[in-house]
Protein backbone atom coordinates (compact mmCIF):
# COMPACT_ATOMS: atom_id res chain seq x y z
CA UNK A 1 0.00 0.00 0.00
CA UNK A 2 0.83 3.67 -0.53
CA UNK A 3 0.50 7.04 0.07
CA UNK A 4 -1.13 7.41 -2.99
CA UNK A 5 -3.35 4.04 -2.50
CA UNK A 6 -4.57 6.29 0.92
CA UNK A 7 -4.92 9.35 -0.66
CA UNK A 8 -7.41 8.18 -3.65
CA UNK A 9 -9.72 6.35 -0.31
CA UNK A 10 -9.72 9.56 1.54
CA UNK A 11 -10.88 11.63 -1.87
CA UNK A 12 -13.05 8.79 -2.52
CA UNK A 13 -14.93 8.83 1.00
CA UNK A 14 -18.29 8.63 0.91
CA UNK A 15 -19.56 9.24 4.66
CA UNK A 16 -16.45 9.07 6.77
CA UNK A 17 -12.83 9.09 7.44
CA UNK A 18 -11.31 8.29 10.78
CA UNK A 19 -7.62 8.11 12.33
CA UNK A 20 -6.82 6.55 15.72
CA UNK A 21 -3.40 7.75 17.03
CA UNK A 22 -1.56 5.78 19.60
CA UNK A 23 2.24 6.58 19.05
CA UNK A 24 3.16 9.32 22.09
CA UNK A 25 5.23 11.28 19.45
CA UNK A 26 5.66 11.96 15.56
CA UNK A 27 8.45 14.04 15.68
CA UNK A 28 10.39 12.00 13.09
CA UNK A 29 7.28 13.73 11.24
CA UNK A 30 8.73 16.67 9.37
CA UNK A 31 6.77 19.94 10.59
CA UNK A 32 7.83 23.29 10.78
CA UNK A 33 5.32 23.61 13.46
CA UNK A 34 7.03 21.71 15.70
CA UNK A 35 10.15 23.22 15.53
CA UNK A 36 8.88 26.81 16.26
CA UNK A 37 7.10 25.46 18.98
CA UNK A 38 10.26 23.52 19.88
CA UNK A 39 11.94 26.95 20.09
CA UNK A 40 8.72 28.62 22.10
CA UNK A 41 7.94 30.63 19.06
CA UNK A 42 4.17 30.86 17.47
CA UNK A 43 3.18 28.44 14.90
CA UNK A 44 4.06 29.84 11.55
CA UNK A 45 1.65 29.85 9.06
CA UNK A 46 0.67 26.87 7.06
CA UNK A 47 1.35 26.41 3.39
CA UNK A 48 1.27 24.13 0.76
CA UNK A 49 0.56 20.62 1.34
CA UNK A 50 -0.04 20.97 4.71
CA UNK A 51 -2.71 24.05 3.90
CA UNK A 52 -4.50 21.62 0.94
CA UNK A 53 -4.91 18.65 3.18
CA UNK A 54 -7.49 21.06 5.85
CA UNK A 55 -8.47 23.32 2.87
CA UNK A 56 -9.94 19.38 2.07
CA UNK A 57 -11.02 18.62 4.87
CA UNK A 58 -12.96 21.31 5.07
CA UNK A 59 -14.36 21.03 1.74
CA UNK A 60 -15.61 17.94 2.20
CA UNK A 61 -16.92 18.49 5.71
CA UNK A 62 -19.32 21.10 4.35
CA UNK A 63 -20.57 18.22 2.30
CA UNK A 64 -21.78 16.53 5.31
CA UNK A 65 -18.83 13.95 5.69
CA UNK A 66 -17.35 13.42 8.93
CA UNK A 67 -13.61 13.68 10.10
CA UNK A 68 -12.50 13.06 13.28
CA UNK A 69 -9.78 10.83 15.16
CA UNK A 70 -8.91 9.98 18.65
CA UNK A 71 -5.61 10.30 20.50
CA UNK A 72 -4.81 7.38 23.26
CA UNK A 73 -1.95 8.85 25.49
CA UNK A 74 -0.04 7.93 28.00
CA UNK A 75 0.98 9.50 31.54
CA UNK A 76 3.60 11.28 31.75
CA UNK A 77 2.93 13.35 28.38
CA UNK A 78 5.69 14.22 26.45
CA UNK A 79 6.14 18.13 25.09
CA UNK A 80 4.91 16.57 21.59
CA UNK A 81 1.95 15.41 22.80
CA UNK A 82 1.49 19.23 24.19
CA UNK A 83 2.43 20.37 21.02
CA UNK A 84 0.10 18.25 19.16
CA UNK A 85 -3.09 19.25 21.46
CA UNK A 86 -2.27 23.36 20.32
CA UNK A 87 -1.80 22.28 16.72
CA UNK A 88 -5.02 20.16 16.52
CA UNK A 89 -6.93 23.68 16.77
CA UNK A 90 -5.93 24.08 13.41
CA UNK A 91 -7.33 20.58 12.27
CA UNK A 92 -10.67 21.51 14.67
CA UNK A 93 -11.44 25.14 13.01
CA UNK A 94 -11.13 23.14 9.26
CA UNK A 95 -14.21 21.06 11.11
CA UNK A 96 -12.62 17.88 12.09
CA UNK A 97 -13.83 16.43 15.45
CA UNK A 98 -10.73 15.29 17.70
CA UNK A 99 -11.25 13.32 21.03
CA UNK A 100 -8.83 12.11 23.69
CA UNK A 101 -8.72 9.41 25.79
CA UNK A 102 -5.22 8.20 28.39
CA UNK A 103 -4.99 4.59 29.23
CA UNK A 104 -4.87 5.09 32.18
CA UNK A 105 -8.38 5.61 32.55
CA UNK A 106 -9.39 3.23 30.14
CA UNK A 107 -7.57 -0.06 30.76
CA UNK A 108 -9.67 -1.58 28.05
CA UNK A 109 -7.31 0.18 25.65
CA UNK A 110 -4.02 -1.28 26.14
CA UNK A 111 -3.63 -3.61 23.19
CA UNK A 112 -4.72 -0.26 20.54
CA UNK A 113 -0.63 -0.10 19.39
CA UNK A 114 -1.35 1.00 15.23
CA UNK A 115 -1.85 4.09 14.36
CA UNK A 116 -4.80 3.33 11.93
CA UNK A 117 -6.73 5.57 9.34
CA UNK A 118 -10.63 3.65 8.46
CA UNK A 119 -12.51 5.45 5.87
CA UNK A 120 -16.40 4.12 5.27
CA UNK A 121 -15.91 1.48 7.50
CA UNK A 122 -14.39 -0.17 4.21
CA UNK A 123 -10.51 0.60 3.52
CA UNK A 124 -8.13 0.40 6.41
CA UNK A 125 -4.45 1.69 6.34
CA UNK A 126 -2.24 0.83 9.01
CA UNK A 127 0.27 3.82 9.45
CA UNK A 128 3.66 2.25 10.22
CA UNK A 129 6.92 4.35 11.96
CA UNK A 130 10.25 3.50 12.63
CA UNK A 131 12.33 4.07 16.18
CA UNK A 132 12.83 7.13 15.64
CA UNK A 133 9.00 8.21 14.67
CA UNK A 134 9.88 8.98 11.39
CA UNK A 135 6.78 7.40 9.00
CA UNK A 136 7.56 4.14 6.95
CA UNK A 137 4.06 4.80 5.07
CA UNK A 138 0.51 2.92 5.19
CA UNK A 139 0.93 -0.99 5.27
CA UNK A 140 -1.76 -3.44 4.50
CA UNK A 141 -4.24 -4.12 7.78
CA UNK A 142 -3.75 -7.76 8.93
CA UNK A 143 -7.05 -8.52 10.52
CA UNK A 144 -10.72 -8.21 8.69
CA UNK A 145 -11.75 -4.31 8.77
CA UNK A 146 -14.63 -5.59 11.31
CA UNK A 147 -11.36 -5.29 14.02
CA UNK A 148 -10.71 -2.10 13.12
CA UNK A 149 -14.32 -0.90 13.18
CA UNK A 150 -14.73 -2.84 16.50
CA UNK A 151 -11.38 -0.88 17.56
CA UNK A 152 -12.54 2.61 16.47
CA UNK A 153 -15.55 1.91 18.10
CA UNK A 154 -14.11 1.00 21.66
CA UNK A 155 -11.90 4.09 21.60
CA UNK A 156 -14.46 6.92 20.67
CA UNK A 157 -16.39 5.09 23.28
CA UNK A 158 -14.33 6.13 25.96
CA UNK A 159 -12.98 9.06 24.72
CA UNK A 160 -13.94 12.91 25.27
CA UNK A 161 -13.52 16.09 22.65
CA UNK A 162 -10.12 17.80 23.17
CA UNK A 163 -11.24 21.25 25.13
CA UNK A 164 -13.53 19.02 27.50
CA UNK A 165 -10.48 16.59 27.90
CA UNK A 166 -7.47 19.60 28.36
CA UNK A 167 -10.10 21.68 31.32
CA UNK A 168 -10.47 18.32 32.98
CA UNK A 169 -6.80 17.55 33.44
CA UNK A 170 -5.78 21.48 33.39
CA UNK A 171 -4.13 20.90 36.81
CA UNK A 172 -2.37 17.70 35.48
CA UNK A 173 -1.28 19.32 32.66
CA UNK A 174 0.47 22.86 34.04
CA UNK A 175 2.80 20.04 36.04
Amino acid sequence: MTYDDLQHALDAMRREAFRLEVQQSYEGVPDPSWEAWQRGEPFPPRTGEAEQWLADVAAQIATGKRWYRVLVIDWPLNEYLRYEFAAFRLNMAAGEEIFVVDRETAPGLADLRDDFWLVDEEFVAVMRFDDEHRPLGPAEPTEPVAAYVARRDLAVSVAVPLDAWLAEHKERLSV
